[in-house]
């Protein structure tokens, strides 16, 4: 059979990822800080690049004074060292440490954990390194796998009175999503009214972000504040503390007067454009998708819930038609401005794993903590999907399963948690 080489046309479409492209990705995923030293980089390198707001300094940063102050780690650290534990609970608890991020929150899962420590320890071992060392530290809340447990474990540490310490228990353990007016109906029936109150009251001033007094404001700076009134949410891109960027056109237009638009100008040109219109693209889809998370956890901003809303970067793209990667590019390293503290944007989201009834991978967990808790025997991963199934959130008996190695003993007395299923 004879062989023919036959050339032929195939139309397609690629996209290239130039270098402009390239750039303004990396824009996107810059903190204000690095945005910053960014904008200060260009325009000491690019003449039409001028800043609009000439009297304002944005970039006087005291280096001097921020390399002498501690950081979150090193005081955690310290008082490990202080605690002369043994050699192996002591490596655990610094891969721990380092695994918290801005807020004082754990990142990572405990199986990365284990993988992290090469799988010479077992994760039983180190949640208990978690829960016996990490989270007794100061400053109080470190350590936390959410804000539940955060608010949890400073429930444990400063309230005194039994009562109210079982009732914030009790509103800690509730299903996902109950607001505190719901909350206190139903508790209304087994507590008195001030201890309630109290309860309540404590939990909205619990601190949610207890790492941060160890970071500098210069280095750490919010993008967006969220003001709080009542129900409602007031969302602003935060733009004093950034300088407004211009083309020199001025500049540009004395060159062509003097006919010396050379190809170098025009490329300095071009490229001041680009980096002026990168900024502002940056900036307004820090906005729209700060803003869009911000009203989705309204409930939990205004205090009104414990939980956060089920909530993924993919919803978000979605609903702003952006792509996923681009939502996870801006939501890395930006800070909102909430009720005089600073809260990661990325801390806001918690996906669903269920499609059918929101539920976050943290409450599912609790859910069934608290089911195995509860019951006089032992249930089989079946027996638990049914049980969750009837209050209709449609999952797997293998993500049952997924689930269950990752049950986490929240440090509540089982007969508690039973009692008050019982009485409500």
């Amino acid at each position: 059979m004879a062989i023919k080489l036959v050339k032929t046309f195939k139309q397609s479409q690629i996209l290239a990822m130039t270098p402009s492209l390239r750039k303004s990705i990396e824009l996107l995923q810059l903190s204000k800080f690095e945005l910053l030293e960014e904008i200060k980089h260009h325009q000491n390198e690019n003449p039409f690049i001028k800043n609009i707001n000439e009297t304002e300094e944005f970039f006087e940063l005291d280096y001097e004074n921020f390399s002498e102050e501690i950081n979150l780690q090193e005081h955690l650290l310290k008082q490990v060292f202080d605690l002369s534990l043994k050699k192996e609970d002591e490596e655990i608890c610094k891969t721990l440490i380092y695994s918290l991020d801005e807020n004082g929150m754990l990142i990572d899962e405990l199986e990365e954990l284990e993988d992290i420590l090469e799988f010479k320890y077992s994760q039983s071992k180190i949640l208990e390194n978690l829960i016996n060392v990490v989270q007794k530290l100061n400053p109080i809340g470190v350590g936390a796998r959410d804000f539940k447990e955060m608010i949890q474990i400073q429930v444990d540490k400063k309230v005194s009175d039994t009562k109210v310490k079982e009732i914030a228990y009790a509103i800690l353990i509730r299903s996902e999503n109950s607001n505190f007016q719901e909350l206190e109906n139903q508790l209304a029936k087994n507590f008195e009214k001030k201890k309630i109150t109290d309860a309540i009251e404590f939990i909205k001033k619990c601190d949610l972000s207890p790492g941060m007094n160890f970071s500098k404001n210069e280095f750490i700076r919010p993008d967006i504040i969220v003001s709080v009134a009542n129900t409602s949410l007031e969302i602003k891109l935060i733009e004093n503390d950034l300088p407004k960027l211009g083309f020199d056109l001025e500049l540009y237009e004395r060159f062509k007067r003097e006919k010396s638009v050379s190809q170098k100008i025009k490329d300095e040109v071009h490229e001041a454009k680009w980096f002026i219109k990168a900024v502002e693209t940056r900036n307004k889809n820090v906005s729209k998708i700060g803003t869009l998370i911000c009203e989705k956890q309204i409930k939990f901003l205004t205090k009104n819930s414990i939980d956060l809303e089920p909530l993924s970067g993919k919803e978000i793209a979605k609903e702003l038609n952006l792509s996923t990667s681009t939502v996870s590019r801006i939501i890395r390293a930006k800070y909102i401005q909430y009720d005089d503290g600073l809260l990661p944007m990325k801390s806001l989201l918690a996906p669903s794993v269920s499609k059918s009834k929101k539920i976050t991978s943290r409450n599912l967990i609790r859910e069934i903590d608290i089911i195995i808790k509860s019951s006089q025997k032992r249930l089989s991963d079946q027996m638990i999907t049914n049980l969750l199934n009837k209050k209709g959130y449609g999952l797997a008996r293998r993500t049952i399963n997924k689930y269950r190695q990752k049950s986490i003993r929240i440090g509540l007395d089982p007969s508690k948690i039973k009692n008050f299923n019982e009485r409500s």
